[in-house]
């Protein structure tokens, strides 16, 4: 097996015996966990994902912020946990972000000799937000960050205001789900030290994290080493179902398991047990290879 060691960065907001299933498919040795528990999330479930959690001590909760759907806390909470990694020293090669309702659909040797490539890819979807033909964005999404945007409590307003982002930078889209080796890992960090008035930035910005981690990178001296999967339905490393004109992509049941199958992709979002769970079992029995009593 590729000794390419992963940090997993895992965004939770609901269904804790889901997220336990994800990390029980990708814990090794050579895994460690920073999990966030979204702040609003209501107290019994964040008891009960302490609970499912507790059986793996290469699990460590981060501490809990407002990560709200479209807010900043979906930049500031892994931004956190990306910190908390490198300040403690933990080694590891890649960290790869995911929602507590993604789940893999290869095995973790798979997944690790695919990322042992010398090159070091960063796997991040991205496009040039302002560029009519290379962007996914209908041209109005320009608003996104043009204009100030407030949030108190669930309500969201876009205020009248222009703003400008600092520092010359092209703004850069795409999916909030990435792996990125640690060298950008450290180039994020330290742009987020270096550069406050572009954190300021982001703050009001609409859905930043579409936005942040793709203007970063692609900016920076490792823009040539951005790329994602090219096939349908991939956004870096993930299978993702988006319909036309949605603001959510499709939960994933059983009647997607050919496509799962058949996509290069190694992760796959979003899935809810509660929904469809045996489209999970079908997943361990055919891709990973899971036998039926640890399921």
């Amino acid at each position: 097996m590729s000794g390419v060691r992963i940090a997993y960065i895992v965004l939770a907001h609901t269904l804790p015996r889901q997220l336990r299933r994800l990390v029980d498919r990708l814990d090794g040795d050579q895994a460690v966990f920073l999990v966030h528990v979204d702040k609003h999330a209501p107290s019994d479930l964040y008891a009960a994902a302490l609970r499912e959690l507790a059986v793996h001590p290469r699990v460590t909760l981060v501490s809990r912020r407002s990560s709200r759907r479209t807010t900043f806390g979906q930049v500031s909470a892994p931004l956190d946990a990306l910190a908390a990694l490198v300040r403690r020293g933990d080694p590891f090669d890649y960290a790869i972000l995911l929602s507590g309702q993604d789940y893999p659909l290869k095995p973790q040797a798979a997944l690790r000799g695919f990322l042992a490539d010398e090159r070091r890819p960063c796997y991040l979807h991205a496009f040039p937000i302002e560029d009519p033909e290379r962007s996914e964005w209908p041209e109005e999404a320009t608003f996104r960050y043009r204009h100030w945007h407030v949030r108190v409590g669930q309500r969201r307003w876009s205020v009248p205001l222009s703003l400008r982002m600092p520092g010359r930078r092209e703004p850069f889209g795409g999916s909030a789900y990435w792996a990125l080796p640690r060298d950008a890992v450290e180039c994020v960090l330290d742009t987020v030290e270096r550069e406050p008035r572009l954190v300021r930035f982001f703050e009001h910005t609409f859905c930043p994290d579409e936005m942040f981690f793709q203007t970063i990178l692609l900016n920076s001296s490792l823009r040539e080493r951005v790329t994602t999967l090219a096939a349908p339905d991939c956004y870096g490393l993930h299978f993702i179902d988006w319909r036309p004109n949605s603001d959510r992509p499709e939960t994933l049941d059983s009647s997607t398991l050919p496509r799962l199958q058949a996509t290069p992709a190694f992760f796959a979002r979003k899935f809810d047990a509660t929904v469809d769970e045996a489209v999970l079992d079908a997943i361990d029995a055919e891709l990973l290879g899971v036998p039926r009593g640890l399921m």
